[in-house]
């Protein structure tokens, strides 16, 4: 419930952002190239995990090594969200910070 309240806000704050300063006629085509990339990137995030989860506890026995496998399947597989992050705020944080010089340069 807390999740999808906060995702909920984020998702419209997002939306809010990314067409705000734009044209009425652009802003449909800005939301919707928002969704498409947050959609595309979701299901390419969860292709990856799945496949390093699977990769390791395949490389580990399988199912049929039980419960140890698995988890270490599993803990590949958050490793692999991190990294996610990490890579999202290398390419994020400078285009913020660009942003952020540009504002306070205006007169």
């Amino acid at each position: 419930m807390v999740w999808g309240t906060g995702k909920v806000v984020a998702d419209v704050a997002g939306t809010i952002t990314a067409t705000s300063g734009l044209g009425e006629d652009r802003k449909g085509l800005a939301a919707g190239l928002l969704s498409t990339s947050q959609q595309l990137g979701a299901a390419t995030r969860l292709g990856v995990v799945a496949a390093v989860v699977s990769a390791r506890t395949g490389a580990l026995g399988g199912p049929a090594a039980g419960s140890p496998a698995m988890v270490n399947g599993l803990r590949w597989g958050l490793l692999a969200c991190v990294a996610f992050v990490v890579l999202s705020l290398i390419i994020v944080l400078p285009g913020l910070w660009d942003g952020h010089q540009s504002q306070e340069a205006a007169p």
